[in-house]
């Protein structure tokens, strides 16, 4: 592929090569690598980082020395005086740097400054040039474009002159494949880990790891858009489920509520066009329904699966019913009108949870539904599975159960395979055994009966028994069994197999790192995936630690056969040392305000100042603290970290769906804090909006505003030694179940709501990323794993020790 087709200029950004990341973060602290000095192993680095091998090699070199507190900080982007320290320590001698006396002088840089001897040397060595008006410009981040002409020239590589000033650089890092996976642009700022990879691969002649290609080799590009766009239907909206469009725009469901009406929630769906820019908005205006889950009917309709409550009861009915939650199932067309609307429930509170298209037309939806006590106005407190087969029309074609004590949050998935049967993952009975709960994942033929069904436990805990006989004892033994994690998706496989996606438990086999919940009060996060082959059998599970704690977790599987991971989470953790030092500080202000203002005095205006300037202070902590953000990982198919991303930078936003698009990007929605306030029923309100968030293969915003940043913080394992995939040959285990089916006719409103763009519609072409993490890749295996035993467990985790005595 000719260069030009992938080239941009850095000054108009017009093209970007695998989309540039345009975020300005914050430049780490000046002279980090300067003077500090430890022998401590970096805090922040794991085995599982990608630059793990690189970092340890630039630290035992004696290239960088790390941060004060002992942590390295691979993800900080890394600025030009900082660079520039980093390659000379690596090229060049200390008496070149220690005694350098400038053949050329900067206007930004003084002797006096921590890095003046390293930009001496390099400046002194053709190294670097500075710009045309005599300034360097220490403090600003360095992209690759600047980063790779400087290192070929510190490194003393000869390479020809070219229209583009950068070009026989990157080529020749591209030959040595130097450039990290994780480089996906020349405009890219440059990381911390970024740079020691580079470094390191340079210095020890490794050229067996993946390497990007900009200017050589045969690199596959691709058309793509993005943007971010929100909408305001009422005061308050939350969208929960996304599906693409046939002509290439989206749909989204959510609720949405407005506090001074006194009235509850009520569902809405919206459509927007490929740029994100709204077609039409409509709302079923009741008070008390949600939209959860919407997709595309091969007519080209669409179906919106949700709840509600109370809308089709008498107060006789009402009174006789323990819950007041039912599916609430609506057919649009092509401009968000009713086509039909059904109710699907039982005398119990229902909740869909999964909603998907069928090739015949109609489509599937699984949930939770509560069993009876037998008492009106009774809340559910046990669960069971359902699983619906609709026709286009929305009549039932089956219906089934599955046992369980499956709770509301989380109803099993269920999807339909390339045979026409389907794959479920949820929370199965077994009452054989005291009807303990363990996950399942469960192969269904096309009518809903089961092929095979395997459980994924964790080793079964044993111990004795003793049951009386009349004249004695019987001992015996009996198991407890435990989950292998919470899952919440299965998909089929690209080899005909299956996996079932969750969050990992990982504290039954861990030890809980405690010494650092002042800054990381709710610890990491991780997930697992467990193969299996199209028979069932366990092929591997293996898991992905995410050092940091996610919430409203989605798992999915991706075109290329990998995996998407997307969650919540609070940026700074839950409780931080930031939050203890405020809290003295807020101690202080109030002793001071008190000694001012004593307790028995009546209120006065400057008093009442006084406070409430105290409450803003403190307001203006929490906001800091409670901000969300998005984190994304993406993963290849046997597991391994390709990619990762935060998006919201210091604004607040949650994700709560994540589809991938027809060019390969991925569309999340969910909600958009506008930061705009007003007053509600005495208190202070923010609008919130429903959000699309269209991002490139790569998990990039063309037009950053600064919202992602790069993420790496992960690590891998295996642990299929860990699972019992055990065939569960119950046939029993799934039932026929009926729920009432009742047509229904609601009163649709159109609402016209406030858009906002937070991030303009940007077509671009893009690269796609190489796999980052290349070391050790796990591999597909024919042999099953063996599952250890709970003893096995615990041995594992033993350190042989020496004795400190001839007795000992």
């Amino acid at each position: 592929m000719p260069y030009k087709k992938l080239l941009f200029t850095l000054a108009v950004s017009a093209i970007l090569i695998c989309t540039a990341n345009f975020a300005d973060a914050e430049t780490a602290d000046t002279n980090t690598d300067a003077d500090t000095a430890t022998d401590t192993v970096f805090s922040d680095l794991s085995a599982g980082s990608p630059f793990f091998d690189a970092i340890n090699y630039v630290k035992t070199e004696g290239i960088v020395s790390g941060y004060d507190d002992g942590t390295y900080k691979p993800d900080n982007q890394i600025n030009r005086a900082e660079f520039v320290k980093i390659i000379a320590d690596a090229v060049f001698t200390e008496d070149q740097i220690s005694a350098c006396t400038p053949t050329k002088t900067f206007s930004d840089v003084s002797t006096s400054d921590w890095f003046y001897p390293y930009i001496c040397a390099a400046s002194n060595n053709g190294v670097v040039n500075g710009y045309p008006d005599g300034s360097f410009n220490p403090g600003s981040n360095i992209n690759f474009a600047e980063a790779s002409k400087i290192i070929v020239s510190a490194f003393g590589y000869e390479v020809p002159s070219k229209d583009v000033w950068y070009q026989s650089s990157v080529e020749k890092l591209e030959e040595f494949k130097a450039i990290p996976g994780t480089v996906y642009s020349i405009s890219k700022n440059i990381s911390r880990g970024e740079m020691a990879e580079m470094v390191y691969r340079l210095k020890e002649e490794i050229t067996d790891k993946s390497s990007m290609s900009f200017f050589s080799g045969d690199i596959e590009t691709i058309q793509t858009t993005t943007f971010l766009k929100s909408y305001r239907v009422k005061e308050n909206a939350d969208s929960f489920g996304i599906v693409q469009t046939s002509d290439g725009g989206y749909a989204i469901t959510g609720h949405t509520v407005t506090q001074t009406e006194l009235c509850g929630y009520s569902m809405f769906w919206i459509k927007a066009d490929s740029n994100g820019d709204k077609e039409w908005s409509k709302m079923f205006h009741n008070c008390s329904s949600d939209g959860y889950a919407i997709t595309e009917l091969t007519d080209g309709n669409y179906v919106i699966a949700g709840q509600v409550a109370g809308e089709f009861r008498t107060d006789e009915e009402q009174a006789e019913l323990e819950g007041q939650g039912d599916n609430f199932i609506i057919k649009i067309d092509n401009n968000g009108n009713q086509i039909w609307s059904r109710t699907v429930s039982q005398q119990s509170i229902d909740v869909p949870a999964n909603l998907a298209p069928t090739s015949n037309g109609g489509f599937i939806m699984s949930g939770s539904t509560g069993k009876l006590t037998g008492q009106p106005d009774v809340a559910d407190v046990m669960h069971a599975i359902f699983l619906g087969n609709f026709s286009t029309d929305g009549e039932t074609n089956w219906f089934k159960k599955i046992e369980s004590d499956e709770m509301t949050t989380n109803p099993a998935s269920v999807k339909q395979t390339s045979d026409g049967g389907y794959i479920l993952i949820g929370s199965v009975e077994l009452t054989e055994e005291n009807n303990q709960d363990v996950p399942a994942l469960v192969k269904l033929d096309e009518n809903g009966e089961i092929e095979w069904e395997t459980s994924l436990e964790s080793i079964p805990l044993e111990f004795a028994t003793v049951t009386p006989d009349g004249e004695g004892f019987i001992w015996g033994t009996a198991k407890m069994h435990l989950p292998f994690g919470n899952f919440f998706a299965a998909e089929e496989t690209d080899n005909g197999g299956y996996i079932a996606l969750g969050e990992f438990f990982a504290a039954n086999f861990e030890q809980i790192d405690t010494s650092n919940l002042e800054e990381d009060f709710l610890g990491k996060s991780s997930f697992v995936g467990v193969k299996m082959n199209s028979e069932g059998e366990l092929e591997w599970a293996r898991t992905i630690k995410i050092k940091k704690y996610l919430e409203e977790t989605v798992m999915k599987k991706t075109s290329d056969g990998g995996y998407i991971i997307m969650g919540n989470n609070l940026v700074g953790g839950y409780a931080n040392k930031e939050l203890y030092a405020q809290g003295e500080t807020y101690n202080q202000m109030m002793e001071e305000y008190y000694e001012k203002y004593p307790i028995m005095n009546p209120e006065t205006p400057e008093s009442k100042a006084a406070l409430e300037a105290i409450s803003e202070e403190i307001e203006s902590w929490q906001l800091g603290l409670m901000v969300r953000n998005i984190i994304l990982v993406k993963l290849d198919k046997n597991f391994n970290y390709q990619w990762g991303k935060t998006i919201g930078g210091t604004k607040d936003l949650d994700g709560y769906d994540i589809i991938q698009t027809s060019d390969l990007g991925y569309a999340i929605t969910g909600t958009w804090h506008t930061g705009i306030k007003y007053e509600s029923l005495g208190a202070t309100v923010e609008y919130t909006e429903a959000m699309i968030l269209k991002l490139d293969v790569n998990g990039n915003l063309g037009d950053n505003n600064n919202l992602v940043a790069d993420f790496s913080d992960t690590e891998k394992s295996d642990v299929s030694v860990y699972v019992v995939a055990d065939e569960l040959n119950w046939p029993e285990l799934i039932e026929e179940y009926q729920m009432d089916n009742i047509s229904r006719s609601i009163a649709v409103t159109n609402k016209e709501g406030v858009s906002t763009t937070a991030s303009e519609a940007i077509t671009y072409e893009t690269q796609i990323c190489s796999t980052t993490d290349t070391s050790d890749n796990f591999t597909e295996t024919d042999i099953p794993p063996t599952t250890k035993t709970q003893g096995e467990v615990k041995y594992d985790e033993t350190v042989e020790i020496e004795a400190t005595s001839t007795k000992g």
